[in-house]
């Protein structure tokens, strides 16, 4: 197709180039437009250009060249080729993959290292030798396993005084789940005591486990919790002949609570030294 308008145009190897008077001449010049090269304007019909009025003078004047196609302008569209089917990859057969053959690890020597069981763990309260076996701490092994720390006086005090805490605290749980159980039976009143009680079976009952479990923080607890409860009791009960005895009962107990805090309190510290191999 010959592009339209008042350009020139140059038809070569039937493709139309587009350009100016100007740059026409400078082809004519370089030898790139030879007198027989079809030039046209707008709309005319292509001609040689030694026909063309504005370029007879160079054709006269300078020697046609050898023939050289204009160069320096793109290309005019050309529709791509259509894409080649791509070729098929060759499947080669399946083969399973093969395991390379054993070979036991070797040492630095080039000799395979000889087999060593692993070595006993350490006694209880040594550390642990590392590269052996893993060091570990197992909570259910027994926390003092030598004979010697069990007959020690002061491990056997503390658990003593463990031991009479939460068989107290089981006590007084009892009483009182049998003191509430009464006073919601018969629709009585004693000491500001309700159904809501049981509640206090429950806290008394799980502390007492707790301390039996040798924690330093129930033991406080009970001791704290069984302290307001008492006053509590006390202030709304009526003063008589008994009073006395309502208050040394509750000393005796309480004494009994602050004794298990203080052996719960011993029982880890004689565990930490048995631990860390510091039994003094």
């Amino acid at each position: 197709m010959v592009p339209t308008g008042g350009l020139y145009h140059v038809i070569v190897e039937g493709m139309a180039y587009p350009t100016d008077l100007d740059t026409l001449r400078q082809w004519i010049q370089q030898g790139r437009v030879t007198p027989e090269t079809l030039v046209g304007k707008g709309t005319m019909k292509p001609i040689p250009a030694r026909e063309v009025p504005a370029l007879r003078e160079f054709f006269q004047s300078a020697a046609p060249p050898p023939y050289a196609p204009p160069t320096g302008y793109p290309p005019p569209y050309q529709q791509p080729a259509p894409p080649q089917p791509y070729p098929p990859q060759y499947q080669q057969p399946y083969a399973p993959p093969s395991s390379p053959a054993y070979a036991p690890p070797t040492s630095s020597y080039g000799a395979a290292p000889a087999y060593s069981p692993a070595a006993a763990p350490a006694p209880y309260g040594q550390a642990p030798v590392y590269g052996t076996v893993p060091a570990y701490v197992n909570s259910y092994e027994e926390p003092f396993p030598n004979a010697r720390h069990k007959q020690d006086p002061r491990l056997t005090d503390a658990l003593k005084k463990i031991k009479t805490g939460w068989i107290m605290g089981v006590i007084v749980g009892i009483l009182t789940f049998l003191i509430v159980t009464v006073v919601v039976v018969t629709n009585t009143s004693i000491a500001g005591l309700n159904v809501f009680s049981y509640l206090d079976v429950v806290i008394v009952f799980g502390l007492s486990f707790g301390i039996y479990r040798n924690s330093r923080v129930c033991a406080v607890l009970m001791v704290m919790y069984y302290i307001l409860n008492k006053i509590i009791m006390l202030a709304s009960a009526p003063s008589g002949p008994n009073a006395v005895g309502g208050i040394l009962v509750p000393i005796f107990i309480t004494i009994g609570f602050v004794q298990a805090a203080i052996g719960t309190f011993k029982y880890h510290e004689l565990k930490a030294e048995a631990e860390s191999g510091q039994w003094r």
